[in-house]
């Protein structure tokens, strides 16, 4: 076990186009190391589920305890937890397919086949919230929506505003938004799926972004996985950059980002661990 501590805080950078002093405090928590992580998303306020590549498994973590599989579970790819607290995975079903297993405190509840006559096959991120889970798939890049049983709410193909889309996360009001490293650009979404047009980063500093989260105030906050810098971006254009002591915060290569009231969470590639973020 080691510590993953923190010590940050949001501050204005003096630049045109920068938001205004944003201060944080620290947080911290005893998480276990994950073995080549790729995705995750947060188990309530103490604990983390993790996607660990390699092993091609679910780790739940909680402070100070060993990490525990999910059970029940063959080659996961992505997972997602929704605002009720059911957690969906994408994962290979005994039939062969591709599905959705659904969980709810660790406990099974379901597990059907994605449907529909276009279908991902390795998708990289999933989001969920209203009913809907949110695909993304890198080759050929396109997005999915899908309801809780499978069925398909269609797609769309990304191949003329995306270069290989990585990342996806919703907004307060369901609203969407995927990163394209290769892009490199933040795209957004309507709630139904309807592409709206690029987030501008110039000024930001981002060069490769990987993970994204929105928070209530409509801030769509990015990673970039090379430089390892995060920054949040306001719905005016203005943008916000992390820092520590006056300097500019790095992660290990930071390559997903989760928002929970008050806090953001950075899962570090590089390290394996998951930092924590309060913010006032």
């Amino acid at each position: 076990m080691r510590a993953s501590v923190l010590a940050a805080v949001l501050l204005l950078a003096a630049a045109p186009g920068h938001g205004a002093p944003l201060p944080g405090r620290v947080a911290s928590l005893l998480l276990p190391e994950f073995s080549q992580p790729f995705d995750f998303t947060p188990a309530g306020a103490d604990g983390v589920y993790v996607l660990e590549d390699l092993q091609k498994r679910v780790l739940r973590g909680h402070p100070g305890a060993t990490a525990l599989p999910l059970a029940g579970l063959r080659q996961p790819l992505a997972l997602a937890r929704d605002p009720d607290g059911l957690l969906h995975v994408v994962d290979t079903l005994d039939s062969g397919e591709l599905g959705l297993r659904t969980y709810r405190a660790d406990q099974a509840l379901r597990a059907v086949p994605l449907q529909g006559e276009v279908l991902p096959t390795r998708p990289v991120s999933a989001a969920a919230g209203d009913g809907i889970l949110w695909l993304v798939e890198r080759t050929p890049p396109r997005l999915y929506l899908y309801a809780y049983d499978g069925a398909s709410l269609g797609w769309v193909d990304l191949a003329e505003v995306a270069r290989s889309p990585f990342a996806v996360a919703l907004g307060a009001a369901g609203e969407a938004f995927v990163t394209d490293p290769m892009g490199p650009t933040v795209l957004s979404f309507s709630p139904a799926g309807e592409y709206l047009g690029p987030i501008a980063l110039e000024g930001t500093g981002i060069t490769r972004p990987t993970g994204v989260a929105a928070d209530r105030n409509g801030r769509v906050w990015v990673s970039d996985g090379v430089i390892g810098h995060v920054v949040a971006l306001d719905p005016a254009g203005a943008h916000s950059q992390l820092e520590e002591r006056g300097k500019l915060l790095r992660f290990r290569s930071p390559l997903r980002l989760a928002w929970r009231p008050g806090a953001l969470w950075v899962l570090e590639a590089d390290s394996g661990r998951v930092r924590i973020v309060e913010l006032e």
